[in-house]
C-alpha cells in the first residue's frame, strides 16, 4: 500500500541527538542507568524540565547551564528540511518524539519549522514514549491512518522495529537521501 503518512523522529533525525551528545561529552564513564532513568522521566514529563537539567549539571559535575548548553547544540538538518518541504506535496507529516516538551518546542520554534507538520506528538506531553504500541498508535490517530499507510523515521534501531513489528513501513535513518524513493 502507498504511504499518506510520514513520521519523523525528532532529535537524532531532523535535529541533531543533542542529550546524547552531552552525554558523551560530560559523562564519558558511561553511567546508563543514570542517563536512562533522567531521560524516561523527563521524556514522560514526570519530573520538570528544570529538575532533570538540574541533575544532570549535578551528576556531571559542569557549572553551565546545561539547557542553554542543549539549546546551543540543537542544529536542525537543512538537507532533510527541503526533503521535508517536497514531502509536504504528498503526505501528511508528523513529529513523534521522546523530549521534555518546553525545550523540544523551543527548537522547534527557534527554526521556525512547525509549519511543516500535520500533528506533533511529545512524549512529555502525552505520558507515552517510543516504542511504546500505544504512542504510535496516538501519532497515526491523529494523522487519519491505519499503521499500514505510514512510514515511520527514526534513528533508533528498537524503535524502528517496533513500527516495523505494527505494520508500518520503517527507515532506520542515517542521511535524508533515504527518503528519496518517497518524493
Amino acid at each position: 500500500m502507498k504511504p499518506k503518512a510520514i513520521i519523523f523522529d525528532f532529535f537524532g533525525v531532523i535535529c541533531t541527538n543533542v542529550a546524547g551528545n552531552w552525554f558523551k561529552k560530560h559523562l564519558p564513564r558511561g553511567d546508563a542507568l543514570f542517563i536512562h532513568d533522567t531521560m524516561r522521566h523527563a521524556d514522560l514529563g514526570k519530573e520538570s524540565e528544570q529538575e532533570i537539567f538540574s541533575k544532570l549539571a549535578t551528576v556531571a559535575s559542569v557549572n553551565h547551564d546545561v539547557r542553554e548548553h542543549w539549546l546551543s547544540d540543537a542544529t536542525i538538518n537543512q538537507e532533510l528540511i527541503a526533503v521535508i518541504r517536497e514531502l509536504k506535496k504528498s503526505y501528511k507529516l508528523a513529529v513523534c518524539t521522546n523530549a521534555p516538551a518546553d525545550f523540544f518546542r523551543t527548537v522547534l520554534k527557534g527554526n521556525d519549522i512547525e509549519k511543516l507538520f500535520d500533528v506533533i506528538v511529545v512524549s512529555s506531553e502525552v505520558g507515552l514514549v517510543k516504542p511504546e504500541k500505544e504512542i504510535f498508535e496516538l501519532v497515526c490517530k491523529k494523522l487519519e491512518v491505519s499503521f499500514d499507510e505510514a512510514v515511520f523515521v527514526d534513528d533508533s534501531e528498537m524503535n524502528v522495529k517496533k513500527a516495523k513489528d505494527l505494520g508500518m513501513q520503517g527507515i532506520f535513518f542515517s542521511s535524508h537521501e533515504q527518503l528519496f524513493p518517497y518524493l
